[in-house]
């Protein structure tokens, strides 16, 4: 456990936009960093059309990528000094359909830091307006395949992405009972391996189970990331049912790579339409235990 509360560092000085700069899926992404005097955090152009469906609603899929970086950025915050880190596990907990908007950002709010783990929250805004919470627990000190590293720091050059939408981004192709993807390095978050971004691998499960719970409701999915995914080999994608019920239903994916299990995702879906959240605050206070 913590020994108390230590305060982050400014979001202007937390090496953010650096480490952004450094990876080519936030440069083909546009993801920027939040700016000075704003939580850590990250940002996207949510009109551009490669982060958003085919409506111009923002897409699932980019706001898992978003918050998989700006959680990463807490976790810099939160430390002395920038380190390599690999995600464990992300979360998000979707409050309604995500709207067309034209800002949007992930700011973090609290991380724990636990010897070589950290744990961080946040929020996802549209505009402004909460849309998402999410979480995400990181490994200090190592990049993908928990190889203890230095991380990567040197800018590269990439045009953005000029995918007419979300689902062409990520070019699933059906494959006997699920999908494809075939190798990408545009879309690549550790370079050393090449390794995909983790918050793209987030994505591509996510779009696997939203495929089979048609006409239901995003509620919620959790990832776990067993090993890295390497961009240079394609992926293979299952999506199956867990329980189907009409007002809840919960859905597995996972990623292969070969006979390598890659990374493992549940997703809840609800039957029921989105209504707007009411937001009750029970503690106001910040301790931790």
């Amino acid at each position: 456990m913590t020994s108390g509360l230590q305060p982050a560092r400014a979001a202007g000085s937390d090496h953010t936009g650096e480490m952004i700069r450094s990876i080519p899926a936030c440069v083909t992404l546009g993801v920027r960093a939040s700016g000075p005097g704003q939580p850590p955090g990250c940002r996207m152009d949510g009109t551009l059309p490669a982060l958003c469906e085919a409506d111009g609603r923002f897409s699932r899929g980019a706001a898992l990528i978003l918050a998989d970086q700006a959680l990463a950025a807490g976790v810099f915050a939160a430390l002395a000094e920038p380190v390599a880190m690999m995600t464990l596990d992300l979360r998000l907990d979707w409050h309604g359909d995500l709207p067309a908007a034209a800002d949007i950002s992930f700011e973090t709010h609290r991380a724990v830091h636990e010897g070589p783990h950290c744990f961080v929250e946040g929020r996802l805004l549209a505009d402004g307006a909460l849309v998402a919470t999410g979480t995400g627990r990181f490994l200090i000190g190592a990049l993908p395949g928990g190889r203890i590293a230095e991380r990567q720091g040197t800018a590269i050059s990439l045009p953005l992405s000029t995918a007419a939408a979300f689902d062409d981004l990520l070019a699933m192709q059906p494959d006997g009972e699920g999908w494809r993807i075939e190798s990408d390095l545009s879309l690549v978050g550790a370079r050393a391996l090449p390794a995909y971004h983790g918050g793209f691998v987030a994505a591509v499960l996510e779009a696997a189970t939203a495929r089979l719970a048609a006409g239901h409701r995003a509620v919620d999915i959790d990832v776990r990331y067993l090993r890295p995914a390497r961009a240079d080999l394609p992926m293979h994608i299952i999506a199956r049912p867990v329980r189907a019920g009409q007002l809840a239903s919960v859905l597995d994916a996972e990623i292969r790579q070969g006979d390598a299990l890659v990374a493992v995702a549940r997703a809840l879906f609800s039957g029921a339409p989105a209504e707007r959240g009411i937001t009750h605050r029970f503690d106001q206070s910040d301790e931790l235990c």
